[in-house]
This record gives structure tokens, C-alpha cells and sequence, in this order.
């Protein structure tokens, strides 16, 4: 088969010689561009701004009604973790504050039992229940007593057990993992939150790391910063150095307006500022979370204070509550979310919770800003290099620095691989600086995977090289690919898209085609199997036959960043009934400017984007 289509395409190459004109017409402006784009805007975190859960508050000299002065800080010793019912009373590592006084805290999928946290589904003394023993000989397995473990458990200290995954018996039976790790293929190993990189034991943002710049271990020479990911000589537009990292002041809570200037734990930086972080539903008036709808003081808008023969009935003052109200101290009340009488009048939530239903529940608040705060993206061009694609090769190299400099502008942190056999031959490809280093080396956001790329293997090609390009690929990236050939594949697109999506990093992935359209007059064959890939994810088809390659590489940046700007992955799986998202604290409507993506646990933004720059406010309440 590899014969008779060279053989066919050096006639091809005979019949162009003498009709290059006639060829050259039928390539004309009407086929230029990104003919039949399909890129759509869902689909993108990035890396998530730092929590400031541990930040402390600024000393003063008095303190405020409810805190207490305590080695030099204000603090709430109701809920303090150092300062617990009285200074200097710290609780536990496994505990938490609660009404000053230090109570046990069990992680997602245990149970308090007694004084321990517990599995009750493979706790031989507490099975399925508290305190329900098994019987001598007997093991707990899913929550029942059993005389055998289910395939892939064995029994541990009572219960059936998964060596690979449990934190308890990792490997083995009582091998307990530290705090902060967790147990993968049998091994205790760090887990570090999304966005952060786990470097010899510590959780590093490797986007802004003096020290692990891009990659673990990769310190950047004194005098240089670490930026995007990249030692640079300065900071980029919009950065301050901050001891060696470059910050946005604008956002980063550990260094809110100023280096180290850092909010306090119930704040969130916005603009520069230390601003009060209220939950979903509440207004913040002068330093204070108020609901609009049934605070008297602030009744519809700060400041609005009702008679005091009046209530603050759903946003108006009025002499009775409505239907579905209730009155408390003088205000009608939903008392299934109002923070100050939450399920009863005069129960208040704490500090950084809500009023769910009823109940008092901790909210997550997350800030991001559109356009800083994108998702990292990994772009793999795989190029076919037969004798028929030498003018399309040319092209390729000719735009591909314009191409990751358009990239750069969005200011989206990027990888570009490369697949196609290396050198300065006619068929080969040598990409020079910026991306590329000199003499047809790799750069710091580029790599080239060399293979020579025949007409109909280049998905055989990704298949065989996926370990090699897989080593310069960020875990949590959006993954583009982009083929460019005038031929088709011999491999199936559903059997390419149903092999990567079983490896982890792909569910999302995004294909687009540099191929032979429908209306194509210079390729050797219509590329359907590409063009079935664009269409199964949602990529972007462009004719081969362009004569402006520079207007085909600028659109393909746009489709390639569209994506990543509007995605945000965030820390934990919300609620969706509870999840409120705001655009410089106005709410936006669920379902017309943003939706939540499931399968990759990230908010997508949707409809006409903000203007760069904007901070996007997401709250919720964690499952």
C-alpha cells in the first residue's frame, strides 16, 4: 500500500510540474483559513489561586467584640486552632475548634465513633454502624460481617481492605501513611492540591518557583525570575517580585496589594484589597455579611434601615412577614438560609459557612482571574512528511513561532511537542528560536519527538511515541493535537479516540485537522478520519490547500486558547444546588454565562466572555 501511493504521488508531483498554474488557481483565496471551524467555548484550570486558610490576622493593639488578644494577634478562641477556649491552648492535628473546645474531625468517608475516626466499611469493631462487632473469625466488608474479603481485598486488622489505595494499610497490612499523604499503587506518596506539583516531598507551584522552575529541581540563576513557569529576567506585565516569584498583587492572598501583606483567614484578595469573603446569598455592608432580603439595617441595599415598627420582608420594609418567612429580632427570615438563624431564631453559622437547608455547612470560595488564571495547555503537532508535503512543511516552519507568540500574548502557559523526523532537509523539520533552540534543539516550552511521518501513520505515530511526548506534558493540562496531512489515516478515529481516552490526562482532549476538505484540489485524499476526530471533540478543520498559512496558524491560536481561558478546575466537587459564580460581584445566571463540567471538575464559562482581567468569584458547598 506504502508503494503505490508513493508511485501515485510522484505522478502527482510530474502533473503539478506541468500544470502549476492550473494548480495553483485551484488553490485559490476561497479555500484559505479555518474553513468549517467548530470550536465552541466548553471544555478548561487552571492553576487555582493559593488558599489562605492559614493566614493569620495582622496584630493590634485592642482586639474587636468576640476575638482575644493572643501573642500579639486577635483571635476568636471559639474556633482558634492555637488558641482554643483560652490562649495558647492548641488542638490536635486531627482536631478542629468548635465552640472552644477541641473535638475530633474525620476525613471524607469515616465515621466518628467513640474518640477514633472509622471506615464502617472495613472496621471489624464498628461494621457498617458503631459499635456492631464482628463475630471471631468474621471480617468487615462493604459494612457487613463475612467470613471472606471480595476479589482485590484481604483482611487488616478485621476488615477487607484495598492495599493499593488504603491510607491505613498501604502495601501492607498496618502501614499507616503521614498526614498530607495519600496511598497510590501500594505506596505512600504526597498528595499536593490541583495546580501544585509534588517536588522531593513538597507541594511546589512550579508555575512561579524560585526554585522548581517548570520542573522539579530546575532553580533559576540568581537574578532571573521564575515567570510562567520560565526563568526570565524581569517579571511580566502585571508582576511584582515577591522574594524571587512573580506575583499579582492584584489577587494572591499572601501578598494582597504588597509583598507579604497577607488577609486574614476569612478574607479574599480582590483588586489589591483584603476584602470580607461572604458566602453565596449575602452582601457585605461596611465590613459586615448582611442578606439583603431580610436584614432591617440593610433592607434591598446597604444602608436602606426600616422604621422600627417595620420588618425587612423579602428585600422591603413591611409591617408583616410574608408566607414562608419567619420573624426573628425584629426581621423575617428564611430560616432554611439565613446565616443569623439558621433551622432556629438566634442560630448563628460561624465564620465561613452557610445556612444550608437549615444547617450550618462550611462554603468553599474560590477567585480566579480571566485570562491570568487559564488552564496550562499541551499542544502535539504531528506533520506527515512524504514527497507530496514539502510546501506544506515549509509553511509549518515558517509559522510556528507566530503561532506560540500568539499563545504567549494570551498569557496561557504552553508546551508545544513536536512529531516529525528532525533536520534541515526539504521533508525534515528544524524549528528555530524563540520556541526552539539553536542547531534544531528543544526549548523550554518545546519539544521534538523525532519519527519520520509517512502518509497514512501519523495516529500509528502518537500510539507508539506517546511515552516520549507524554514527558513533556503537564498532569491537568488541555491536550490539543494538531495533524496536518494531504493523505488519510489507516487507523480508524474511533479506535484512536477510544485507546486515549482510557489513559488518564485525555478526557477532554481536543483534536484539530490541517487536511484535505471536501473541497479540497491539492491532496492526495479526503482526511475523513481526522475530520471525524474534530467532530467527536469539538476541534477546528482547515483545507491544506490555503495559500495564506499565516491567517489558518493565527486562527488555529484562537481555537487552541479559546478553550483554556474559559475553563477553571476547582479545589473540590460542589454541590451544584448551592454553586453561585460572580463576575466582579455580579451574579452570573447558571446556564447562559457559565456551567460546571462534571467528568474534569471545572467551571466553564460560556456565552460573551469578560474582559481580561476580570475576577471570577465561585462559591459552593463541597460534597
Amino acid at each position: 500500500m506504502m508503494f503505490v501511493s508513493r508511485f501515485r504521488k510522484m505522478l502527482r508531483l510530474l502533473f503539478l510540474f506541468g500544470m502549476l498554474v492550473f494548480v495553483w488557481n485551484g488553490c485559490g483565496e476561497g479555500s484559505s483559513g479555518l474553513g468549517g471551524e467548530k470550536v465552541n467555548s466548553d471544555g478548561a484550570s487552571t492553576a487555582l489561586p493559593e488558599s489562605n486558610n492559614n493566614q493569620a490576622d495582622a496584630a493590634v493593639s485592642t482586639c474587636g467584640q468576640g476575638t482575644t488578644l493572643c501573642d500579639g494577634q486577635c483571635s476568636n478562641i471559639r474556633r482558634d486552632h492555637k488558641h482554643c477556649g483560652k490562649c495558647d491552648n492548641p488542638c490536635k492535628s486531627d482536631e478542629a475548634c468548635m465552640d472552644g473546645r477541641c473535638s475530633l474531625v474525620c476525613a471524607n468517608g469515616q465515621t466518628k465513633c467513640g474518640d477514633a475516626c472509622v471506615n464502617l466499611t472495613q472496621d471489624g469493631e464498628h461494621c457498617g454502624r458503631c459499635d456492631n462487632k464482628c463475630a471471631l473469625g468474621q471480617v468487615c466488608s462493604s459494612g457487613t460481617c463475612s467470613q471472606n474479603c471480595s476479589t482485590g481485598r484481604v483482611a487488616c486488622g478485621g476488615g477487607c481492605v484495598a492495599l493499593q489505595t488504603n491510607v491505613n494499610h498501604c502495601g501492607k497490612c498496618n502501614k499507616n501513611c503521614n498526614a498530607g499523604e495519600t496511598c497510590k499503587e501500594g505506596k505512600c506518596v504526597v498528595s499536593c492540591a490541583p495546580g501544585f506539583t509534588n517536588c522531593s516531598g513538597k507541594c511546589v507551584n512550579t508555575k512561579v518557583d524560585h526554585s522548581h522552575c517548570g520542573k522539579c529541581g530546575n532553580r533559576c540563576p540568581s537574578r532571573l525570575y521564575c515567570s510562567a513557569g520560565t526563568c526570565s529576567s524581569s517579571c511580566p506585565t502585571g508582576y511584582t517580585d515577591c522574594s524571587g516569584s512573580c506575583i499579582d498583587l492584584q489577587s494572591d492572598g499572601r501578598h494582597c496589594g504588597a509583598c507579604n501583606s497577607k488577609c486574614k483567614a476569612s478574607e479574599i484578595c480582590s483588586k489589591g484589597k483584603c476584602i470580607l469573603n461572604c458566602p453565596p446569598g449575602f452582601t457585605e455592608c461596611k465590613g459586615v455579611c448582611v442578606n439583603l432580603k431580610t436584614e432591617r439595617a440593610h433592607c434591598g441595599a446597604c444602608g436602606v434601615v426600616c422604621k422600627s415598627s417595620e420588618v425587612c420582608s423579602n428585600g422591603k420594609c413591611a409591617l408583616t412577614c410574608q408566607t414562608g418567612l419567619t420573624l426573628c429580632s425584629g426581621s423575617c427570615v428564611i430560616l432554611k438560609t439565613d446565616l443569623l438563624h439558621c433551622g432556629a431564631c438566634n442560630n448563628k453559622c460561624k465564620a465561613g459557612e452557610t445556612c444550608s437547608n437549615g444547617k450550618c455547612e462550611p462554603v468553599q470560595c474560590e477567585l480566579f482571574t480571566f485570562g491570568n488564571s487559564a488552564r496550562p495547555i499541551d499542544i502535539i503537532f504531528v506533520v506527515d512528511q512524504s514527497s507530496s508535503m514539502v510546501e506544506e512543511i515549509n509553511n509549518v516552519k515558517k509559522n510556528l513561532n507566530g503561532f506560540s507568540s500568539f499563545i504567549s500574548t494570551q498569557k496561557i502557559d504552553y508546551h508545544v511537542v513536536m512529531v516529525a523526523q528532525k533536520g534541515s532537509g526539504s521533508h525534515d523539520i528544524c524549528i528555530q528560536t524563540p520556541l526552539g533552540g539553536a542547531n534544531c534543539t528543544d526549548g523550554p516550552r518545546y519539544k521534538q519527538v523525532d519519527h519520520f511521518i509517512t502518509s497514512e501513520n501519523p495516529l500509528l505515530v502518537i500510539q507508539s511515541e506517546i511515552t516520549a511526548i507524554e514527558s513533556f506534558l503537564r498532569k491537568g493540562s488541555l491536550r490539543h493535537f494538531i495533524a496536518i496531512t494531504d493523505d488519510d489515516s489507516i487507523l480508524p478515529a474511533r479506535d484512536f479516540n477510544t485507546w486515549l481516552k482510557k489513559r488518564p490526562g485525555y478526557q477532554d482532549y481536543v483534536f484539530h485537522s490541517i487536511v484535505g476538505l471536501r473541497n479540497s484540489t491539492c491532496a492526495d485524499a479526503k482526511g475523513k478520519v481526522y475530520q471525524a476526530l474534530s467532530l467527536l471533540t469539538g476541534g477546528s478543520e482547515s483545507n491544506i490547500c490555503t495559500t495564506n498559512w499565516s491567517s489558518l496558524f493565527n486562527q488555529l491560536g484562537k481555537a487552541v486558547t479559546s478553550r483554556a481561558i474559559a475553563q477553571y478546575k476547582l479545589q473540590k466537587a460542589p454541590q451544584l444546588n448551592t454553586m453561585q459564580v460572580q463576575w466582579d460581584g455580579k451574579l452570573q445566571q447558571q446556564g447562559t454565562n457559565w456551567t460546571y463540567d462534571i467528568a474534569n471538575q471545572q467551571l466553564v464559562l460560556k456565552g460573551t466572555f469578560p474582559k481580561v482581567g476580570t475576577k471570577i468569584k465561585a462559591c459552593y458547598l463541597s460534597k
